[in-house]
């Protein structure tokens, strides 16, 4: 009788940890995550306010590069690109239209307002557009044309590149290490998504881009005028996906033990003994690819900027 009442306090102890560990858990991680979200909104609002309250003075800026970028004439406009010895092509201005898809008049603007807005504002933003991938994945290309370049200041790593491969309809968007904070995944996704991929399935590539550099440009910059997208809009999913990943890993892990408490109660009562469920365990690794640098061929260089893999792709 004593073994007996033993293994029932014992049984009832386990219960409740097991309570504790598989239904405590998940509802701290959910209060953790709803405040942090919280915290997020309520920051989210303050940069907001703070923006309006200096939107004029920074209005300015980049208002007064887009007029003077209209009003200029270009005079590399159909030019031809040849591909360097490491099948790259070389930074010979802030726009490599390899895929001629842009009209003359915007390719004049956009090709102005990037100098203009290197010049003054330390921010290198490039264009670039690929008849095809020949073979590669646009992820891994477009970021050895970002590390070629280093596009970007080397202290403030605020490089953005717009790839653009036609044949294979993708698009990708890779942002500096210093450029990530303010241009984050999901707004790129969003640019693409919202601005991009609608211009391009309607044949408008000069539209689409100019749409998608004056956005980058305007985030960036802290410049509202420019942003066509919303500024939350989207967000939301982006940051939750780690949280979801854990309660789907934690539900999985829950009915592994769950199966294995079944099973081990089963072969208690049988003659064949215990059975155990040993969980599963898996380990992830990152790696970055490095790149060597070349030199321009011509007076636009890149500023010595990092890139890491921030930013997004897309297809249209």
């Amino acid at each position: 009788m004593g073994l007996k009442k033993s293994r029932k306090n014992s049984d009832t102890i386990g219960f409740f940890i097991m309570l504790f560990f598989f239904i405590g858990i998940p509802l701290f991680m959910i209060k953790v995550f709803v405040a942090s979200h919280s915290n997020r909104e309520v920051k989210e609002q303050a940069e907001e306010s703070l923006l309006i309250e200096k939107e004029e003075s920074v209005e300015g800026i980049l208002s007064s590069i887009k007029d003077r970028a209209l009003s200029a004439n270009s005079s590399s406009y159909g030019k031809e690109y040849h591909l360097e010895k490491d099948g790259l092509y070389a930074l010979e201005g802030p726009i490599t239209d390899a895929a001629k898809i842009l009209d003359k008049e915007t390719y004049s603007y956009l090709e102005n307002f990037l100098l203009l807005l290197s010049n003054e504002t330390s921010v290198q933003l490039a264009i670039l557009t690929l008849p095809e991938l020949s073979g590669r994945d646009i992820v891994s290309l477009s970021l050895s044309y970002a590390e070629k370049w280093k596009l970007g200041s080397s202290k403030q790593d605020n490089g953005v590149l717009l790839t653009i491969a036609l044949k294979e309809h993708q698009v990708r968007i890779d942002t500096g290490y210093g450029s990530e904070g303010a241009l984050t995944d999901a707004k790129c996704a969003r640019i693409i998504r919202n601005v991009i991929v609608p211009s391009f399935r309607l044949g408008n590539y000069s539209s689409g881009i100019s749409e998608a550099i004056e956005n980058i440009a305007g985030i960036i910059c802290k410049d509202p005028s420019l942003v066509t997208i919303k500024s939350s809009e989207g967000e939301t999913s982006s940051e939750t996906m780690p949280f979801v990943i854990f309660m789907l890993f934690w539900g999985f892990f829950i009915f592994i033990v769950i199966l294995g408490l079944v099973r081990g109660g089963k072969s208690r009562r049988g003659p064949s003994g215990a059975s155990f469920v040993r969980p599963m365990s898996s380990s992830f690794s990152n790696s970055h690819s490095s790149f060597s640098s070349s030199s321009s061929s011509s007076g636009y260089r890149g500023g010595g900027g990092s890139f890491g893999g921030g930013g997004a792709s897309g297809s249209w």
